[in-house]
Formats: structure tokens, sequence, C-alpha cells
């Protein structure tokens, strides 16, 4: 009670994250000790903090605890507490289309068609990175209008994603536009948020190990966004960011033996991070205490399972105590939500 109490007052915006971090610790033990009160004077003290992630938190526990409608978090529509309340046939989905076309729906100057058909052109020989920094340019020294610089952000997005970098891709568009949590792109910009690369790797070994394919893209997305050299600070490789100790335990299995080099291999690390999934899923039966585990260790997550038997999902997650796990769970839902909504049947 200390530790929670110790923090509560903190003022300070040098240390703005223990801040943060430390108010929602405080939150969750108000909550679960049953004082509603404390509870809900901590959330109204941070639902105007200038932090998304911390923001929606704490406008979805409020409406939740008031048992109101939900009202505000569907305006953030890419985000976990979007994808946790809404029906995929709620007709308040569409919806969120508009957000994104009113930054495109206007009419175009001849100049920007001229510069269209120029990149167009560059693409078609091949030079797609001198596309991309020819876009590049133009936004940082041109005078077309928001409407048309906007629409270059969109074309750089695709740009990247047709020379196969997702993770480049993705971050642009979320760092050109400060709102994407608001947007629910259409269909056919799908592949900026949800990419499908790996395909048949990912298909072939979610049948073989009875996962589904759109959970293994979610991780892959979050965990490497689909570099197959990618190596964590944690020492995890590839594409499902394997431990080697994990990697190897699940490989003896299969009669196989792992270095570290072999975990860049997207065929191999595929079929090794699936099965560890399969493995999860048989030891611990939920979808979000899997995920916390993939990220925090199945140890822990037993430990934490022990603790909030009687919790709710959403509680297990919002409660989980590291700040990474607790952001990873979230993150990866929200992605799967995506993966099925625009590709599932």
């Amino acid at each position: 009670v200390y530790f929670f109490k110790k923090y509560i007052n903190i003022k300070d915006k040098k240390n703005i994250n223990k801040y943060l971090r430390s108010m929602w610790i405080s939150f969750w033990y108000y909550y679960k000790k049953g004082n509603k009160e404390e509870a809900i004077k901590i959330i109204k003290k941070n639902r105007n903090v200038p932090y998304v992630s911390y923001k929606i938190a704490y406008d979805y526990w409020y409406e939740r605890l008031y048992k109101k409608r939900f009202e505000v978090v569907y305006s953030y529509p890419f985000t976990y507490y979007y994808t946790n309340i809404v029906d995929k046939n709620d007709i308040r989905n569409s919806k969120t289309h508009f957000e994104f076309v009113k930054l495109l729906n206007h009419d175009l100057s001849k100049d920007f068609y001229e510069l269209d058909n120029l990149i167009f052109s560059l693409v078609k020989k091949n030079y797609v990175k001198y596309a991309i920094n020819l876009i590049r340019e133009v936004i940082k020294k041109s005078n077309f209008s928001n409407v048309e610089i906007n629409m270059l952000k969109i074309i750089q997005s695709i740009l990247y994603y047709k020379n196969n970098d997702h993770y480049r891709s993705y971050v642009f568009f979320i760092r050109h536009f400060k709102n994407y949590y608001k947007f629910r792109l259409p269909k056919v910009l799908s592949d900026i948020y949800v990419p499908l690369y790996y395909k048949d790797i990912v298909f072939k070994y979610s049948r073989q190990y009875g996962i589904d394919p759109y959970l293994v893209f979610s991780i892959i997305k979050q965990e490497s966004s689909f570099i197959p050299d990618a190596v964590s600070p944690s020492k995890a490789y590839g594409l499902m960011q394997l431990l080697l100790p994990t990697a190897r335990a699940v490989a003896y299995t299969e009669g196989i033996k792992v270095f570290r080099k072999d975990l860049f291999k997207p065929d191999l690390n595929i079929k090794l991070g699936v099965k560890y999934l399969k493995y999860l899923f048989n030891k611990l039966k939920d979808i979000h205490h899997v995920l916390a585990a993939y990220n925090a260790g199945d140890g822990r997550v037993m430990k934490w399972k022990k603790k909030k038997e009687d919790m709710e999902k959403d509680e297990f997650i919002d409660s989980i105590p590291f700040t990474q796990t607790r952001n990873y769970v979230k993150k990866i839902l929200r992605n799967y939500y995506y993966y099925k909504l625009y590709y599932e049947n």
C-alpha cells in the first residue's frame, strides 16, 4: 500500500512514465479491493492525460464501471478496447471509415497529378526506393494542400509495403497520422495495418498444429514486423522472436537440432513458434493467458492465474503487472480482430 500511495500525487513531468504506471497500479489496487469510489477518483484524475494508451484505458474502465454504452471507446476503432466491445456486424463499425476518408476526399491539383504520374513511372521501372525518397522530399518542401500531403503519405506507406517492408509501411503511417487509432482503414489499404507476408508457411503450420493462422500473423506483426532476421534486446530471434532455449525445447520434440542462425529461417521459425503456441494453448487454454505467457513466460502466468481466478478477461489483461506484457496482449488482440475482420471467409 505504501508503494501505491507513494506516487499518487506526483506532478513532475520528468517522471511522467513513473507517474502513469503508479496511478494505473493504484487504480487496480482500489479496484480489486472493491473500493469503487477511490478507483473512480483516479480515473477522473487521469482521463485527459496526453498519452493515448492510458487515456483510452481510463475511458474504457470509466464507462465499464458506470455501465455506460462505451460511446467514448467507439471513437477509437484501432485499439484493443474497441475490439473488445464491438460486434463485427455492428453498423457503427462502418462509420469509422469516414474519419479516414475525410482526410482524402477532396479535389486534387494538376500539379499533384503530374507528381503522381512521375512517382508511378518510377515504380513501374522498379525504382521504388527513388519514388519513396521523392515523396519524402516533396512532403518536406512542397506547397501542396493538406489533403494532397495526406495522399502522398498513404502512397508512401503503400510503396513500403510493395517493397516488403511492413515495419516502415506501418510506422510511417502511424507517425504521419497521429490520430491513426481513430481510423478503420478501408479493406483496399488493410495491408498497412495487417499484411499477410509468409502466407503459405503460416497456413501450412497453422493447419498442422491446429492454431488460427490469423493469430499467428498477429503475433509475427507485433514481434518482428515480419523482419526474418530480427533480434530483440532479450536475445529472441526471427519472425516469431523465439528464445534459443525455448526453440531448442520445442525442436527436441521434433528431433531437430537448432542453432541461433537457424531461427532466421522463416519456415523453421514459424514451425517452432506455432508448435510452441499449441503447447501454451494445451496448458493455459484461454487466448489472453497464452499471449501473456508467450511474452512473459508460462510460469509467471500460472501464478497470475491462481491469484486472479475470479477475474474476467478484461480485468486480467489490464491488471497484468508488467507494462510491456499488458500492452503486448492488447496489441495482439487488436491485430487479431482486424486480421479476422479483413480476411476471414
